[in-house]
């Protein structure tokens, strides 16, 4: 294993909120509280629905890495207008490869669906998620899903 690649981020280092736990695992955790609006209506912002997300990453070589995780989405938006009302969630599975040193491939398998019936509208939905990440240099990396 490379010591300097950060082990969720395969070949884009310098990622923060995880916590490393031996050798080749990683635990994480990531809180997202958007500022959004309706560009329709100057009138609407505020505060989106917090998103909270949980996961844990082991290496299985010195090029596969495995994943597992929680993302939840909860009804905390200051206006009803730019929230769902609603609490998702969306657990994930996901498989990275190190191509070489700069090329990081992946699959995600997300499903998405909420554990309480409130208010209507079905989020039922499964997810086939398709990451590339490469590193042009040590302080540009990009990524497309």
């Amino acid at each position: 294993m490379h010591p300097s690649r950060d082990l969720l981020a395969g070949p884009c280092p310098g990622r923060s909120g995880t916590i490393r736990s031996g050798e080749g695992t990683a635990f994480g955790i990531q809180v997202l509280v958007p500022v959004v609006w309706d560009q329709a209506d100057d009138d609407t912002r505020g505060i989106g629905d917090g998103e909270l997300r949980v996961g844990v990453v082991r290496r299985h070589s010195d090029s596969v890495r495995f994943g597992f995780g929680l993302n939840g989405l909860f009804d905390t938006a200051t206006d009803r207008e730019i929230g769902g009302g609603a609490l998702v969630l969306r657990p994930i599975l996901a498989m990275r490869w190190d191509a070489n040193e700069r090329l990081n491939l992946g699959i995600n398998v997300e499903y998405s669906f909420r554990p309480r019936d409130e208010c209507s509208g079905d989020v039922r939905a499964l997810e086939l998620k398709f990451p590339f990440a490469t590193k042009f240099t040590d302080r540009w990396p990009a990524s497309l899903t």
